[in-house]
This record gives C-alpha cells, structure tokens and sequence, in this order.
C-alpha cells in the first residue's frame, strides 16, 4: 500500500504531529512525529511511502515517488 505523510506546519503547543493516510483514506493515523519518521521525511513537509499495516500499526517501508492525489 502507498501512503502519504504530512508533517504538521504549525502546532499550538509546540509538538510536530503527523498523518498517515492512503488514498481513499480507509488508512489513517494522526499521531506526534517519530524521530524515525522525522528522519524518513528529510526534511519535507510531505513525501509518499510503500507502507505495510500490521494491525492497527502502519510501517514505512521505502520512500516512494510522489503520487498525484
């Protein structure tokens, strides 16, 4: 599965949160940002993955080419 990450811009109480979604958003998680995935992003502010989803848990697995959605 390919999902975006977004990394939020702005936070009122100083925390970078982010989102996890796929296309058709039946995947999404909003959550604070990981140093792991802070890392993954290079410093963008979003960048699609291919993504496993183990339970409730979505993996990165590799950063893929940007989507058009």
């Amino acid at each position: 599965m390919i999902v975006k990450v977004q990394v939020s811009l702005f936070s009122t109480d100083g925390t970078k949160r982010m989102l996890i979604y796929n296309e058709d958003r039946s995947t999404f998680f909003e959550g604070e940002l990981t140093q792991e995935v802070r890392k993954a992003m290079d410093g963008q502010p979003k960048a699609y993955f291919e993504a496993k989803l183990i339970d409730t848990k979505v993996n990165l697995i590799k950063k893929v080419a940007p989507q058009d959605w």
